[in-house]
């Protein structure tokens, strides 16, 4: 925000999208950046665009739990009820590793999605952020075993 504030008080022409990128997310694919700008330039509503994932069955909201005195609890027990197995389940996505978002809109409402963003689904896999050795590790190997493939550029 303050690049962008900055750059119009000076009077200089702002971009019309911005990318957003996070070191701690290796595995970018150029294509899923140009899926997530596409998207948004054929969609003149839209604030952003960002990549998505499925959710691992294991990782669900239905499956997650929280501690108190009394023991571990789900935190939603009366959808998981319903949805006991994966194949019952709502597919649910958790954020990819790329946003876009048109600058107006950012600058506007404040928020790096607003209020309509357009989900662009990847792989679960180019999702993964390394946030310590045991992920460092983990995105070694899928470079080393050819899972994940660096992008020529």
């Amino acid at each position: 925000m303050y690049f962008l504030e900055t750059v119009r008080e000076e009077g200089r022409a702002l971009p019309e999208f911005l990318v957003l990128l996070e070191p701690t997310s290796p595995f970018v694919q150029p294509a899923h950046i140009e899926q997530c700008l596409e998207m948004l330039k054929n969609d003149p509503a839209a604030d952003s665009a960002q990549t998505v994932a499925e959710i691992a069955p294991n990782s669900h909201a239905y499956n997650q739990r929280y501690h108190d005195e009394g023991g571990s609890h789900f935190l939603f027990p009366q959808e998981r009820l319903k949805c006991f197995n994966k194949q019952l389940k709502p597919l649910f996505y958790n954020h990819g590793n790329v946003r876009v978002m048109r600058v107006k809109s950012l600058l506007k409402k404040k928020d790096l999605f607003g209020d309509r963003s357009i989900p662009v689904v990847i792989p679960r896999v180019y999702c993964m952020d390394v946030d310590g050795p045991e992920d460092l590790a983990v995105a070694k190997s899928l470079l080393d075993s050819g899972v994940v493939a660096v992008p020529d550029c």
